[in-house]
């Protein structure tokens, strides 16, 4: 015990303790700030989703990014497409419908909305609103869609991650290579993607600089204990021993590191949330 105090109380080993610190509670806080701009910027697209046009009743399997499955009939209207899907977040009546918020000046809850689906004409009561950037997706009941199984069919699919949107949609494009796929993204201006680059670029900088560091100090303290190490093996401690003290030093070091990081940064982030 007496060997870990001595380390812990020298003047470098402080040092050392205050420059890992520093560089763990910044990685920190840019992961958690990398991760901040992701829900950014997923929430940015909410309301976009990707279509697969289903002709033959066809099985779709969930891709890593693939959040959600919608089954959905669609509506031509003129040169754009109308989508009635059901969501289980409602819990709607067979004649209740959800429309987009664009509808709100004109329409209010518990007006009528008219729709022909197929040849049929239907009237449904508007229930609420959703609240996303599309204006082709209502929401109905699920009863009402499995009763109309038999008319234009598409799946909706809308992703964890939008930021990988390009490559889910190779991989959808290269599993249903037969049949037709449109993406409907939704965007404001805002954007966050640069952000997240710069960041990125950041985090790896950061990380190979602390991998040197670490690699340096590790070294440095395994000389700077050679002295004392051999006056304790002249006390009796075996060789072998001494080392695995060393490798615990080290260990003890970034261990103790990452504590105080993960406190300045718990502080800074209570602190942000309370401002």
């Amino acid at each position: 015990m007496l060997i870990f105090k001595s380390f812990l109380r020298k003047k470098t080993t402080k040092t050392y303790l205050l420059i890992y610190t520093i560089i763990l509670a910044t990685l920190f806080t840019l992961l958690i700030t990398k991760n901040v701009m992701i829900e950014l910027e997923n929430n940015n697209y909410k309301g976009s989703f990707i279509e697969i046009e289903d002709k033959n009743n066809i099985q779709i399997d969930r891709l890593n990014n693939i959040d959600k499955i919608y089954q959905a009939i669609s509506i031509k209207d003129g040169y754009n497409k109308i989508f009635l899907i059901s969501d289980e977040s409602y819990d709607l009546k067979n004649s209740e419908i959800i429309i987009p918020i664009k509808y709100k000046e004109e329409i209010k809850v518990g007006d009528i909305f008219e729709l022909e689906v197929g040849d049929n004409s239907y009237n449904f009561v508007v229930k609420s609103y959703s609240n996303s950037k599309n204006n082709n997706v209502l929401v109905v009941s699920s009863k009402f869609i499995n009763e109309n199984k038999g008319l234009d069919n598409s799946y909706l699919l809308t992703l964890k991650n939008w930021l990988k949107k390009e490559q889910t949609l190779d991989e959808i494009r290269d599993k249903y290579k037969d049949y037709n796929i449109s993406s409907y993204f939704y965007t404001s201006n805002d954007t966050y993607t640069t952000f997240i680059t710069i960041i990125n670029i950041l985090l790896s900088v950061l990380t190979f600089l602390f991998i040197i560091i670490l690699v340096v100090t590790s070294v440095n303290i395994i000389e700077d204990e050679k002295k004392k190490n051999e006056i304790y093996y002249k006390l009796g401690y075996l060789k072998t021993k001494l080392q695995r003290y060393n490798v615990i030093k080290i260990i003890s070091l970034i261990g103790l590191s990452l504590i105080f990081s993960f406190i300045i940064v718990t502080i800074f982030y209570i602190l942000y949330n309370l401002l």
